[in-house]
């Protein structure tokens, strides 16, 4: 089940709005010993973050929309070379968008076309 090579890598993104069980569902299939056999590896969108971005992740909250999704996608470019490179196959978390019923707009999208 893992990429090939020379092939785009496959990448399985888990999203929802926090609170939803991304992290529960990623920590239980990290306990899958057949998936990491397989190939397959483990990531907290929110970790790769942090690491393409001056600051980590207090920083990149603090960065406009449109810088935030250019770390998104530095962050997925990484992944993606990774995974190529390694042969993986790779399962994430991620948040398509954030939701406040106190504010307006109620909810902002943070995905990018990468995603």
């Amino acid at each position: 089940m893992s990429a090939s090579h020379s092939s785009k890598p496959i990448i399985i993104g888990l999203y929802g709005i926090s609170g939803s069980g991304k992290s529960y569902l990623l920590k239980q299939l990290k306990l899958d010993a057949t998936l990491q056999a397989r190939g397959f590896v483990f990531h907290d969108g929110s970790e790769l973050i942090a690491k393409v971005t001056d600051g980590g992740l207090q920083a990149y909250k603090k960065l406009s929309l449109e810088k935030q999704k250019g770390r998104i996608r530095a962050a997925l470019d990484n992944l993606l070379t990774d995974c190529r490179a390694n042969q993986k196959t790779a399962v994430i978390t991620g948040h398509h968008m954030f939701w406040n019923p106190e504010k307006e707009p109620k909810h902002i999208i943070v995905s990018t076309e990468k995603d």
